[in-house]
Protein backbone atom coordinates (compact mmCIF):
# COMPACT_ATOMS: atom_id res chain seq x y z
CA UNK A 1 0.00 0.00 0.00
CA UNK A 2 1.26 3.48 -0.87
CA UNK A 3 2.52 5.59 2.01
CA UNK A 4 -0.09 8.10 3.08
CA UNK A 5 0.70 11.79 3.41
CA UNK A 6 0.19 13.55 6.71
CA UNK A 7 -2.42 16.30 6.66
CA UNK A 8 0.17 18.85 7.75
CA UNK A 9 2.51 18.05 4.86
CA UNK A 10 -0.34 17.91 2.36
CA UNK A 11 -1.61 21.36 3.33
CA UNK A 12 1.91 22.80 3.29
CA UNK A 13 2.61 21.35 -0.13
CA UNK A 14 -0.62 22.74 -1.57
CA UNK A 15 0.13 26.15 -0.05
CA UNK A 16 3.61 26.22 -1.62
CA UNK A 17 2.19 25.24 -5.01
CA UNK A 18 -0.42 27.98 -4.70
CA UNK A 19 2.19 30.61 -3.74
CA UNK A 20 4.61 29.70 -6.53
CA UNK A 21 1.79 29.54 -9.08
CA UNK A 22 0.43 32.91 -7.96
CA UNK A 23 3.84 34.59 -8.11
CA UNK A 24 4.61 33.02 -11.49
CA UNK A 25 1.28 34.26 -12.82
CA UNK A 26 1.93 37.80 -11.63
CA UNK A 27 5.48 37.69 -13.03
CA UNK A 28 4.20 36.50 -16.41
CA UNK A 29 1.54 39.19 -16.40
CA UNK A 30 4.17 41.82 -15.57
CA UNK A 31 6.37 40.64 -18.45
CA UNK A 32 3.45 40.74 -20.90
CA UNK A 33 2.51 44.24 -19.75
CA UNK A 34 6.12 45.35 -20.14
CA UNK A 35 6.22 44.05 -23.70
CA UNK A 36 2.91 45.76 -24.47
CA UNK A 37 4.05 49.07 -23.00
CA UNK A 38 7.36 48.90 -24.84
CA UNK A 39 5.60 48.19 -28.13
CA UNK A 40 3.08 50.96 -27.56
CA UNK A 41 5.85 53.52 -26.90
CA UNK A 42 7.71 52.45 -30.03
CA UNK A 43 4.55 52.53 -32.15
CA UNK A 44 3.60 55.94 -30.78
CA UNK A 45 7.07 57.24 -31.67
CA UNK A 46 6.69 55.76 -35.14
CA UNK A 47 3.28 57.43 -35.60
CA UNK A 48 4.68 60.79 -34.50
CA UNK A 49 7.52 60.60 -37.00
CA UNK A 50 5.15 59.41 -39.75
CA UNK A 51 2.91 62.44 -39.23
CA UNK A 52 5.91 64.70 -39.87
CA UNK A 53 6.80 62.84 -43.06
CA UNK A 54 3.74 63.82 -45.06
CA UNK A 55 5.96 66.09 -47.07
CA UNK A 56 8.97 64.79 -48.95
CA UNK A 57 12.56 65.59 -48.08
CA UNK A 58 11.79 65.99 -44.38
CA UNK A 59 14.79 64.95 -42.24
CA UNK A 60 14.39 61.69 -40.30
CA UNK A 61 15.44 61.12 -36.71
CA UNK A 62 18.19 58.64 -35.98
CA UNK A 63 17.35 54.95 -36.57
CA UNK A 64 14.41 55.86 -38.83
CA UNK A 65 14.44 54.96 -42.51
CA UNK A 66 12.11 55.82 -45.37
CA UNK A 67 11.70 53.38 -48.29
CA UNK A 68 9.48 54.06 -51.30
CA UNK A 69 7.62 50.85 -52.06
CA UNK A 70 9.25 50.36 -55.44
CA UNK A 71 12.70 50.88 -53.90
CA UNK A 72 12.17 48.68 -50.83
CA UNK A 73 13.84 45.29 -50.61
CA UNK A 74 11.87 42.23 -51.59
CA UNK A 75 12.09 40.95 -48.02
CA UNK A 76 10.54 44.13 -46.65
CA UNK A 77 7.80 44.14 -49.29
CA UNK A 78 7.02 40.51 -48.53
CA UNK A 79 6.73 41.10 -44.79
CA UNK A 80 4.48 44.14 -45.37
CA UNK A 81 2.33 42.42 -47.96
CA UNK A 82 -1.36 43.41 -47.81
CA UNK A 83 -0.67 46.03 -45.15
CA UNK A 84 -3.13 48.91 -44.94
CA UNK A 85 -2.30 52.60 -44.65
CA UNK A 86 -1.27 53.41 -41.08
CA UNK A 87 -0.80 49.79 -40.02
CA UNK A 88 2.36 48.86 -38.15
CA UNK A 89 4.13 45.51 -38.18
CA UNK A 90 7.18 44.39 -36.27
CA UNK A 91 9.59 41.67 -37.34
CA UNK A 92 13.23 40.70 -37.47
CA UNK A 93 15.05 40.96 -40.78
CA UNK A 94 17.47 38.37 -42.07
CA UNK A 95 20.36 40.71 -41.30
CA UNK A 96 19.39 40.73 -37.60
CA UNK A 97 17.64 44.10 -37.48
CA UNK A 98 14.43 44.24 -35.46
CA UNK A 99 12.11 46.72 -37.18
CA UNK A 100 8.80 48.37 -36.53
CA UNK A 101 7.50 49.31 -40.01
CA UNK A 102 4.54 51.55 -40.85
CA UNK A 103 2.91 51.88 -44.26
CA UNK A 104 2.45 55.63 -44.79
CA UNK A 105 1.27 57.98 -47.56
CA UNK A 106 2.48 61.51 -48.36
CA UNK A 107 0.45 64.50 -49.58
CA UNK A 108 0.82 63.46 -53.22
CA UNK A 109 -0.56 60.00 -52.50
CA UNK A 110 2.73 58.19 -52.81
CA UNK A 111 3.06 55.27 -50.43
CA UNK A 112 6.24 54.46 -48.58
CA UNK A 113 7.54 52.32 -45.72
CA UNK A 114 8.70 54.12 -42.60
CA UNK A 115 11.00 51.79 -40.67
CA UNK A 116 12.19 52.21 -37.10
CA UNK A 117 15.22 50.12 -36.13
CA UNK A 118 14.69 49.19 -32.46
CA UNK A 119 17.35 46.49 -32.25
CA UNK A 120 19.10 48.37 -29.45
CA UNK A 121 15.88 49.47 -27.74
CA UNK A 122 14.40 46.11 -26.71
CA UNK A 123 14.86 46.88 -23.05
CA UNK A 124 12.44 44.23 -21.81
CA UNK A 125 14.35 41.40 -23.49
CA UNK A 126 17.62 42.74 -22.15
CA UNK A 127 16.17 43.13 -18.69
CA UNK A 128 14.79 39.57 -18.71
CA UNK A 129 18.18 38.18 -19.66
CA UNK A 130 19.74 40.00 -16.73
CA UNK A 131 16.99 39.57 -14.16
CA UNK A 132 15.93 35.92 -14.56
CA UNK A 133 18.46 34.65 -11.95
CA UNK A 134 16.99 37.18 -9.53
CA UNK A 135 13.46 36.03 -10.37
CA UNK A 136 14.47 32.42 -9.82
CA UNK A 137 15.99 33.34 -6.47
CA UNK A 138 12.81 35.18 -5.50
CA UNK A 139 10.71 32.13 -6.43
CA UNK A 140 12.93 29.87 -4.31
CA UNK A 141 12.79 32.33 -1.42
CA UNK A 142 9.02 32.63 -1.68
CA UNK A 143 8.64 28.85 -1.83
CA UNK A 144 10.78 28.48 1.29
CA UNK A 145 8.87 31.20 3.10
CA UNK A 146 5.56 29.69 2.00
CA UNK A 147 6.66 26.27 3.25
CA UNK A 148 7.61 27.73 6.62
CA UNK A 149 4.38 29.68 7.01
CA UNK A 150 2.30 26.78 5.70
CA UNK A 151 3.87 24.43 8.22
CA UNK A 152 3.06 26.83 11.03
CA UNK A 153 -0.49 27.36 9.84
CA UNK A 154 -1.21 23.76 8.89
CA UNK A 155 0.28 22.48 12.15
CA UNK A 156 -2.71 23.87 14.02
CA UNK A 157 -5.14 22.20 11.61
CA UNK A 158 -3.25 18.91 11.74
CA UNK A 159 -3.08 18.99 15.55
CA UNK A 160 -6.79 19.75 15.70
CA UNK A 161 -7.53 16.81 13.41
CA UNK A 162 -5.18 14.52 15.37
CA UNK A 163 -6.74 15.52 18.69
CA UNK A 164 -10.20 14.94 17.25
CA UNK A 165 -9.21 11.47 16.06
CA UNK A 166 -7.76 10.63 19.49
CA UNK A 167 -10.89 11.90 21.23
CA UNK A 168 -13.13 9.93 18.88
CA UNK A 169 -11.07 6.81 19.55
CA UNK A 170 -11.34 7.34 23.30
CA UNK A 171 -15.12 7.87 23.24
CA UNK A 172 -17.05 4.79 24.30
CA UNK A 173 -20.55 6.25 24.37
CA UNK A 174 -22.70 8.09 21.87
CA UNK A 175 -23.53 11.06 24.12
CA UNK A 176 -19.88 12.01 24.60
CA UNK A 177 -19.27 11.76 20.87
CA UNK A 178 -22.28 13.96 20.12
CA UNK A 179 -21.04 16.57 22.59
CA UNK A 180 -17.65 16.44 20.90
CA UNK A 181 -19.30 17.06 17.52
CA UNK A 182 -21.21 20.07 18.85
CA UNK A 183 -18.00 21.52 20.33
CA UNK A 184 -16.22 21.61 16.96
CA UNK A 185 -15.85 25.04 15.38
CA UNK A 186 -14.87 23.69 11.95
CA UNK A 187 -17.80 22.34 9.93
CA UNK A 188 -15.91 19.38 8.42
CA UNK A 189 -14.59 18.28 11.81
CA UNK A 190 -18.07 18.60 13.29
CA UNK A 191 -19.48 16.45 10.47
CA UNK A 192 -16.77 13.84 11.02
CA UNK A 193 -17.57 13.60 14.72
CA UNK A 194 -21.33 13.58 14.04
CA UNK A 195 -21.04 10.76 11.49
CA UNK A 196 -18.90 8.75 13.91
CA UNK A 197 -21.53 9.27 16.59
CA UNK A 198 -24.25 8.05 14.23
CA UNK A 199 -22.17 5.00 13.26
CA UNK A 200 -21.54 4.19 16.91
CA UNK A 201 -25.25 4.62 17.65
CA UNK A 202 -26.15 2.16 14.88
CA UNK A 203 -23.58 -0.29 16.23
CA UNK A 204 -24.93 0.04 19.77
CA UNK A 205 -28.50 -0.40 18.53
CA UNK A 206 -27.47 -3.52 16.63
CA UNK A 207 -25.78 -4.97 19.71
CA UNK A 208 -28.79 -4.17 21.85
CA UNK A 209 -31.09 -5.90 19.37
CA UNK A 210 -28.79 -8.91 19.34
CA UNK A 211 -28.76 -9.05 23.13
CA UNK A 212 -32.54 -8.76 23.26
CA UNK A 213 -32.89 -11.55 20.70
CA UNK A 214 -30.46 -13.82 22.53
CA UNK A 215 -32.11 -13.10 25.86
CA UNK A 216 -35.51 -13.94 24.38
CA UNK A 217 -34.21 -17.18 22.86
CA UNK A 218 -32.51 -18.25 26.07
CA UNK A 219 -35.70 -17.58 28.01
CA UNK A 220 -37.87 -19.45 25.51
CA UNK A 221 -35.48 -22.42 25.37
CA UNK A 222 -35.34 -22.89 29.11
CA UNK A 223 -38.77 -24.54 29.48
CA UNK A 224 -38.60 -26.97 26.52
CA UNK A 225 -35.07 -27.90 27.56
CA UNK A 226 -36.25 -28.85 31.00
CA UNK A 227 -39.16 -30.84 29.54
CA UNK A 228 -36.86 -32.71 27.16
CA UNK A 229 -34.41 -33.50 29.94
CA UNK A 230 -37.20 -34.79 32.17
CA UNK A 231 -38.49 -36.95 29.30
CA UNK A 232 -35.01 -38.34 28.68
CA UNK A 233 -34.61 -39.20 32.36
CA UNK A 234 -38.02 -40.89 32.33
CA UNK A 235 -37.27 -42.90 29.18
CA UNK A 236 -33.82 -43.96 30.33
CA UNK A 237 -35.26 -46.61 32.63
CA UNK A 238 -37.67 -48.05 30.06
CA UNK A 239 -36.01 -47.58 26.68
CA UNK A 240 -36.62 -50.19 24.00
CA UNK A 241 -34.86 -48.66 20.99
CA UNK A 242 -31.26 -47.87 21.91
CA UNK A 243 -30.40 -45.90 18.75
CA UNK A 244 -33.51 -43.73 18.94
CA UNK A 245 -32.88 -43.05 22.60
CA UNK A 246 -29.27 -42.04 21.90
CA UNK A 247 -30.40 -39.66 19.15
CA UNK A 248 -32.89 -38.10 21.53
CA UNK A 249 -30.23 -37.85 24.21
CA UNK A 250 -27.76 -36.19 21.82
CA UNK A 251 -30.44 -33.75 20.67
CA UNK A 252 -31.22 -32.88 24.28
CA UNK A 253 -27.59 -32.24 25.14
CA UNK A 254 -27.00 -30.28 21.96
CA UNK A 255 -30.03 -28.11 22.69
CA UNK A 256 -28.76 -27.58 26.21
CA UNK A 257 -25.33 -26.53 24.96
CA UNK A 258 -26.93 -24.19 22.43
CA UNK A 259 -28.88 -22.53 25.22
CA UNK A 260 -25.68 -22.19 27.26
CA UNK A 261 -23.97 -20.55 24.30
CA UNK A 262 -26.83 -18.11 23.90
CA UNK A 263 -26.70 -17.21 27.58
CA UNK A 264 -22.97 -16.53 27.45
CA UNK A 265 -23.15 -14.59 24.20
CA UNK A 266 -26.02 -12.49 25.49
CA UNK A 267 -24.19 -11.55 28.68
CA UNK A 268 -21.31 -9.09 29.02
CA UNK A 269 -18.11 -9.77 27.10
CA UNK A 270 -15.99 -8.96 30.17
CA UNK A 271 -15.59 -12.05 32.37
CA UNK A 272 -14.42 -12.26 35.94
CA UNK A 273 -11.65 -14.68 36.85
CA UNK A 274 -12.99 -18.21 37.30
CA UNK A 275 -11.52 -21.30 38.89
CA UNK A 276 -9.63 -23.56 36.44
CA UNK A 277 -11.63 -26.54 35.26
CA UNK A 278 -10.30 -29.96 34.23
CA UNK A 279 -10.63 -30.52 30.49
CA UNK A 280 -9.85 -34.23 30.14
CA UNK A 281 -13.05 -35.57 31.83
CA UNK A 282 -15.25 -33.29 29.72
CA UNK A 283 -13.41 -34.33 26.54
CA UNK A 284 -13.77 -38.02 27.39
CA UNK A 285 -17.50 -37.61 28.06
CA UNK A 286 -18.07 -35.83 24.74
CA UNK A 287 -16.06 -38.41 22.78
CA UNK A 288 -18.21 -41.12 24.31
CA UNK A 289 -21.35 -39.14 23.44
CA UNK A 290 -20.39 -38.58 19.78
CA UNK A 291 -18.82 -41.98 19.10
CA UNK A 292 -22.02 -43.53 17.77
CA UNK A 293 -22.68 -40.49 15.54
CA UNK A 294 -19.14 -40.70 14.17
CA UNK A 295 -19.55 -44.42 13.55
CA UNK A 296 -22.58 -43.81 11.32
CA UNK A 297 -20.31 -41.63 9.12
CA UNK A 298 -17.54 -44.26 9.14
CA UNK A 299 -15.37 -42.13 11.38
CA UNK A 300 -13.28 -43.21 14.34
CA UNK A 301 -12.04 -40.89 17.08
CA UNK A 302 -8.55 -41.46 18.49
CA UNK A 303 -7.74 -39.45 21.59
CA UNK A 304 -4.54 -38.72 23.48
CA UNK A 305 -5.22 -36.48 26.47
CA UNK A 306 -3.08 -35.12 29.28
CA UNK A 307 -4.42 -33.68 32.49
CA UNK A 308 -4.81 -29.94 32.01
CA UNK A 309 -7.04 -27.15 33.25
CA UNK A 310 -8.59 -24.23 31.41
CA UNK A 311 -9.54 -20.99 33.23
CA UNK A 312 -13.19 -21.01 32.20
CA UNK A 313 -16.50 -22.49 33.40
CA UNK A 314 -17.40 -26.11 32.72
CA UNK A 315 -20.30 -25.22 30.42
CA UNK A 316 -18.03 -23.10 28.22
CA UNK A 317 -15.45 -25.89 27.89
CA UNK A 318 -18.19 -28.40 27.10
CA UNK A 319 -19.82 -26.12 24.51
CA UNK A 320 -16.51 -25.30 22.82
CA UNK A 321 -15.26 -28.88 22.55
CA UNK A 322 -18.68 -30.14 21.45
CA UNK A 323 -18.77 -27.56 18.66
CA UNK A 324 -15.35 -28.45 17.27
CA UNK A 325 -16.03 -32.19 17.52
CA UNK A 326 -19.36 -31.80 15.71
CA UNK A 327 -17.58 -29.66 13.11
CA UNK A 328 -15.09 -32.47 12.51
CA UNK A 329 -17.81 -35.13 12.32
CA UNK A 330 -20.38 -33.29 10.23
CA UNK A 331 -18.02 -31.52 7.81
CA UNK A 332 -15.26 -34.13 7.62
CA UNK A 333 -14.76 -37.25 5.52
CA UNK A 334 -14.73 -40.82 6.71
CA UNK A 335 -11.57 -41.91 8.48
CA UNK A 336 -9.78 -41.24 11.73
CA UNK A 337 -10.30 -38.12 13.81
CA UNK A 338 -7.19 -37.51 15.90
CA UNK A 339 -7.74 -35.58 19.13
CA UNK A 340 -4.72 -34.43 21.13
CA UNK A 341 -4.98 -32.60 24.44
CA UNK A 342 -1.79 -31.24 25.99
CA UNK A 343 -1.06 -28.58 28.57
CA UNK A 344 -0.53 -26.16 25.68
CA UNK A 345 -3.46 -26.80 23.35
CA UNK A 346 -6.31 -28.97 22.16
CA UNK A 347 -5.75 -30.11 18.56
CA UNK A 348 -8.25 -31.93 16.35
CA UNK A 349 -7.24 -33.31 12.94
CA UNK A 350 -9.63 -34.97 10.53
CA UNK A 351 -9.75 -35.70 6.78
CA UNK A 352 -11.88 -33.26 4.80
CA UNK A 353 -11.58 -32.79 1.05
CA UNK A 354 -14.79 -30.89 0.26
CA UNK A 355 -15.32 -28.48 3.15
CA UNK A 356 -15.65 -25.60 0.70
CA UNK A 357 -18.97 -27.00 -0.51
CA UNK A 358 -20.50 -27.52 2.92
CA UNK A 359 -23.22 -25.00 3.63
CA UNK A 360 -22.80 -23.19 6.91
CA UNK A 361 -19.27 -24.43 7.44
CA UNK A 362 -17.35 -22.28 9.88
CA UNK A 363 -20.35 -20.81 11.69
CA UNK A 364 -19.82 -23.08 14.69
CA UNK A 365 -16.15 -22.15 14.79
CA UNK A 366 -17.01 -18.47 14.81
CA UNK A 367 -19.31 -19.02 17.79
CA UNK A 368 -16.48 -20.91 19.50
CA UNK A 369 -14.12 -18.00 18.88
CA UNK A 370 -16.58 -15.57 20.45
CA UNK A 371 -16.97 -17.84 23.49
CA UNK A 372 -13.20 -18.21 23.93
CA UNK A 373 -12.20 -14.59 23.43
CA UNK A 374 -13.23 -13.26 26.89
CA UNK A 375 -10.98 -15.90 28.50
CA UNK A 376 -7.89 -14.96 26.42
CA UNK A 377 -8.11 -18.17 24.40
CA UNK A 378 -8.10 -18.41 20.63
CA UNK A 379 -8.93 -20.82 17.83
CA UNK A 380 -6.87 -21.44 14.71
CA UNK A 381 -8.17 -23.29 11.68
CA UNK A 382 -6.05 -24.73 8.88
CA UNK A 383 -7.05 -26.80 5.84
CA UNK A 384 -4.18 -28.27 3.86
CA UNK A 385 -3.80 -31.35 1.63
CA UNK A 386 -7.21 -32.73 2.53
CA UNK A 387 -6.67 -32.47 6.29
CA UNK A 388 -8.38 -30.01 8.61
CA UNK A 389 -6.63 -28.99 11.82
CA UNK A 390 -8.32 -27.02 14.58
CA UNK A 391 -6.19 -25.79 17.47
CA UNK A 392 -7.49 -24.19 20.67
CA UNK A 393 -4.90 -22.61 22.93
CA UNK A 394 -4.29 -19.75 25.33
CA UNK A 395 -3.05 -17.45 22.59
CA UNK A 396 -5.66 -14.95 21.41
CA UNK A 397 -5.29 -15.37 17.65
CA UNK A 398 -7.91 -14.33 15.16
CA UNK A 399 -10.09 -17.03 13.68
CA UNK A 400 -8.99 -17.91 10.18
CA UNK A 401 -11.56 -19.96 8.31
CA UNK A 402 -10.94 -20.67 4.64
CA UNK A 403 -14.04 -21.51 2.63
Amino acid sequence: MNQRLQLRHLLARQWVIFTVTLFSGFALLAVLLSFMLEDSFIDQRLDDVASSQRFENQPLPAQFFRYPIDQASSELRQKMHNASIGSIREFRMDNGQYLHVRLSENESGERFFLAYDVSDQLFVNTALQNVWPLLLSIIILLATLAWYLANRLSRHVAEHARNLIQQLGACDDVATMQQLAQAQTVFEFAELARLNAEALQRHVDSLNREKETLAFLSHELRTPMQSIQNSVDLLESQRDHQAAFERLQRASRRLQRAAQSILWLASSSKRTTTEPCAVQPILASLINEFSSLAATRQQHMICQADDTDWPMPTEIIETVIANVLLNAIQHGDSGEIHITLTTEALTIRNPATSVANNEGFGLGLQIVQRLLKPFAFGLRYQHDNGVVEIRIAADPVDIDICY
